[in-house]
C-alpha cells in the first residue's frame, strides 16, 4: 500500500517543484494532481506507476483526514450515494478507510487516491497551454484560477456547500 505516480509526472513538474532526491516535493506534485482529479471527478488507472512513499509526509499530515474525506465525498458521487445515507457512507468508509493503518487507508483507498491523482495529472496536461511549465510562477498563475473554476463547477463540491 503506497502512493504512486507515473514517472512522467516527475519530468513534467521538474521546473515547478524540486522532485529529485526528496519525498516531500514529490508529494507536492502528487497533491496538485490529486486536487485536480478530485475536483474534476477524474480517476484513471495510473499505468506503470511507481511507488514513492507509503505515508502522508509531514507537510501533508495535518490535511490527511481532509484528503480522506474528499476521497469519500468523491466516491459517494461516483457511486450515487446520498451523503445523508449513513449505511451507504459506512460501506464506503469500510472500503477505503482503515483505523488499523497509520495512513488510515485500505489498499482500495490508496488505489483510488492514486487513480484520482493520475486523472488530475492527465487533466492538467490536457489543459496546460504549453508543453510543460517553465517556472513555479508560470504554473501557479495558470493553476490557481483553473482549479478554482473546476471546484466551482464540481457537482461534488457544490453539493457539500451550505
Amino acid at each position: 500500500m503506497s502512493f504512486k505516480m507515473r514517472p512522467e509526472v516527475d519530468d513534467w513538474f521538474a521546473k515547478v517543484v524540486q522532485i529529485k532526491g526528496s519525498t516531500a516535493p514529490k508529494w507536492d506534485a502528487y497533491y496538485l494532481c490529486l486536487m485536480m482529479g478530485l475536483a474534476k471527478g477524474r480517476a484513471e488507472e495510473p499505468a506503470h506507476a511507481v511507488e514513492f512513499v507509503d505515508y502522508f509526509v509531514n507537510d501533508y499530515r495535518p490535511a490527511q483526514n481532509t484528503i480522506i474525506g474528499m476521497l469519500i465525498a468523491s466516491e459517494a458521487r461516483v457511486h450515487g450515494v446520498d451523503l445523508g445515507n449513513r449505511a451507504s457512507i459506512r460501506t464506503l468508509l469500510l472500503d477505503y478507510v482503515s483505523p488499523d493503518t497509520p495512513v488510515g487507508l485500505t489498499q482500495a483507498g490508496f488505489e483510488r487516491l492514486n487513480w484520482y491523482a493520475n486523472g488530475g495529472f492527465n487533466e492538467i496536461v490536457s489543459r496546460y497551454p504549453d508543453t510543460r511549465p517553465w517556472s513555479p510562477a508560470d504554473f501557479f498563475q495558470w493553476y490557481l484560477p483553473i482549479i478554482q473554476d473546476v471546484v466551482n463547477e464540481s457537482p461534488t463540491w457544490n453539493s457539500l456547500r451550505p
